[in-house]
C-alpha cells in the first residue's frame, strides 16, 4: 500500500536520495500540484490583494481613456450619419420657415420651403377645412338652432 509521506523526519538530501534508489523511473521537470504553507498562502492572499487593487485602478483607466475616445469620436460619427443620409436619399435635414397652403378643394395641406418648393403634404385636418353655407346650417340644425 503506498503511504501518504515517505521517509517522514529524515533530513531533505536523505529523502531525496532513498527516493532516487526505491523509484521505478524519474520524470524530470514534470508538472504536479504541492501544498502551500500558511506563510505561503499569506503571501498568496496579499498578493490577490494587491493586484486585484491595480487591475481595478486599470480598468478605471481604460474606461476613462474608453470615455475619451468615443467622445473624440463622436462627432465624425454624426457627420458621417449625415452624409450617408444625403448621399442615400439625396436630400439632407434642414431648419427653416415652411409655408403652409391649403388645398381647399382637394382638401390637402402642402408645406413650402422659402423658395417655393414643396416638401410635405397632408390631408386637411376638420378645423383647418373652410366652411360654407351648407356646412353651417347643418351644424345650426344639428343644435336644434333654427333662427339662422
Amino acid at each position: 500500500m503506498l503511504e501518504k509521506q515517505l521517509f517522514e523526519g529524515n533530513p531533505p538530501e536523505l529523502i531525496k536520495e532513498n527516493l532516487r534508489a526505491n523509484s521505478y523511473k524519474i520524470l524530470a521537470d514534470e508538472k504536479f500540484m504541492r501544498a502551500l504553507t500558511e506563510e505561503e498562502v499569506s503571501a498568496h492572499r496579499a498578493n490577490v490583494t494587491e493586484s486585484y487593487i491595480k487591475i481595478q485602478s486599470i480598468n478605471e483607466k481604460i474606461k476613462e481613456y474608453s470615455d475619451h475616445m468615443k467622445a473624440e469620436r463622436k462627432p465624425f460619427e454624426q457627420s458621417l450619419e449625415v452624409s450617408a443620409f444625403a448621399v442615400k436619399t439625396g436630400q439632407i435635414e434642414v431648419k427653416g420657415d415652411l409655408y403652409m397652403i391649403d388645398d381647399q378643394e382637394n382638401r390637402m395641406m402642402g408645406f413650402y420651403d422659402a423658395t417655393g418648393r414643396m416638401v410635405n403634404s397632408r390631408p386637411l385636418l376638420p378645423e383647418e377645412r373652410q366652411t360654407n353655407f351648407m356646412s353651417i346650417t347643418r351644424l345650426h340644425r344639428a343644435a336644434g338652432d333654427t333662427d339662422y
